[in-house]
């Protein structure tokens, strides 16, 4: 099998701790990497895993180990008209070629996946072909990106080719390849999340949503595992390609410093990350909740890369707020209340942020916001008249513009300003996101449109 979507694998499976009580059944895989197992069997099997919350399996289908993780019955006939009993299953992560134990164990010693999108951000070129009337010649030779250390793995690109005949055709298709290789045994769950990791930098990169529904586990032994989770399909009707945040950087220093900047912070950037991704994957919205997703990134991310960011110092704040808490008499009910509440009264607001954000390259984002204090203080009140109520007179002033067009220009310039910060975040410097954006399509239209109102 050259792929797992779409395939159906039939053969005997069992709970792993009930090896004994064995299930007769088809592995359904849709082409989302959504999983099914039908199974036939004892209904007293049936009824006891029907009342459990969740589970593991381990199977044996047309040759090969399988293993089904986080699995729950979704059908059980209660009162079942025929033998043997049937039931459905519903599977989250499928592994095809070993017996493995549960998610936490690390076995892993490296993983590789392909996606159709990953060329338009490799840079790198394997199959080259020439053609007169008479003669087609095409050549190809792998290619190779340099390795690069990052937190906790080494990280490569490459190229490869795959060919597929027919009586009339040959099809040759070029499919570029990563591959991480960990300094320590992964978990299935670990070498997950390192996909995820890659899907969402491609994503943010090619400003479209890059999924990994299949990738290979290599282990130690020199095996390797095939591994299947659900994505959710997009249901996207747009077709235009959109033009790159970024592409690899062709030169090395930058590449790996981008790279490595990416994989250790991740896990700071993470909210930031997945709420830029979340609408990539779902680009049909309501530009009211595209507008505040982006503002929630932003203080978001300028609260996690601005820690110490605050009204007065966090010694300072820490003598006022006991002050304060002791101030609230003990004998009101909403004590507890207030208190909590204390602990965020030294958070700048949202305005603060913004300016901070805007002194970063007041060149790049002067183009894009001719009046920057007008457009903080725009920014500012349709959050605000988005998430809480501001007066009748803002309330009047603020619904209006909404409704408009200017808004759509308005909230695509709030975009590309959280990409913008995005890129600084990662690793790029001032100059170099100066040349990237300046090269945008996007930013040279935007700075041409008026998003004012009149």
């Amino acid at each position: 099998m050259d792929t797992l979507l779409g395939a159906n694998l039939s053969g005997v499976f069992w709970a792993t701790d009930d090896p004994a009580s064995q299930l007769s059944g088809k592995l359904e895989i849709d082409e989302n990497g959504a999983a099914t197992l039908n199974v036939e069997g004892e209904r007293s099997i049936l009824i006891a895993l029907d009342a459990r919350q969740k589970f593991q399996m381990h199977g044996m289908a047309q040759g090969e180990r399988i293993t089904l993780f986080d699995c729950f019955t979704v059908w059980v006939p209660f009162f079942p008209t025929e033998k043997p009993v049937k039931a459905c299953i519903a599977v989250n992560i499928v592994s095809v070629g070993a017996h493995i134990e549960n998610l936490k164990v690390p076995f892993a010693s490296g993983l590789s996946f392909s996606t159709p999108e990953l060329i338009r951000w490799t840079g790198l070129r394997g199959m080259m072909n020439k053609s007169t009337q008479k003669e087609l010649k095409v050549t190809y030779r792998g290619k190779k990106a340099k390795e690069v250390r990052v937190s906790g793995a080494t990280f490569q690109l490459s190229t490869g080719i795959r060919e597929s005949r027919s009586i009339s055709e040959i099809k040759l298709i070029e499919r570029h390849r990563v591959r991480v290789a960990f300094d320590k045994p992964q978990s299935v769950s670990e070498a997950d999340r390192w996909t995820t990791k890659i899907c969402r930098l491609f994503s943010v990169a090619l400003r479209c949503e890059i999924v990994c529904r299949v990738y290979t586990i290599e282990r130690e032994t020199g095996e390797s595992v095939r591994m299947v989770g659900p994505w959710s399909a997009s249901n996207s009707g747009e077709s235009k390609i959109p033009h790159p945040l970024f592409t690899r950087p062709t030169r090395r220093a930058v590449y790996e410093k981008v790279l490595r900047s990416w994989f250790a912070q991740y896990d700071r950037l993470e909210p930031v990350i997945s709420l830029r991704v979340a609408l990539l994957s779902h680009p049909q919205k309501f530009r009211e909740f595209e507008f505040l997703t982006y503002i929630q990134a932003l203080e978001a991310l300028h609260r996690r890369t601005h820690p110490a960011r605050k009204l007065v110092t966090e010694k300072t704040y820490a003598a006022l707020h006991r002050k304060l808490a002791d101030a609230i008499p003990s004998h009101w009910k909403q004590k507890a209340d207030l208190v909590r509440k204390l602990e965020y009264l030294n958070e700048i607001s949202l305005a603060d942020r913004l300016r901070d954000i805007f002194t970063h390259d007041k060149e790049l984002l002067s183009k894009l916001f001719k009046d920057e204090g007008k457009d903080i203080a725009l920014i500012r009140d349709a959050r605000n008249y988005l998430t809480h109520y501001e007066g009748k007179r803002k309330e009047t002033k603020i619904k209006a513009y909404l409704a408009t067009g200017w808004f759509l220009y308005f909230t695509q310039k709030v975009l590309l300003l959280l990409e913008i910060e995005i890129l600084r975040a990662i690793g790029f410097s001032a100059s170099e996101i100066r040349k990237l954006v300046e090269n945008d399509p996007t930013y040279r239209d935007l700075c041409k449109i008026d998003h004012s109102g009149g």
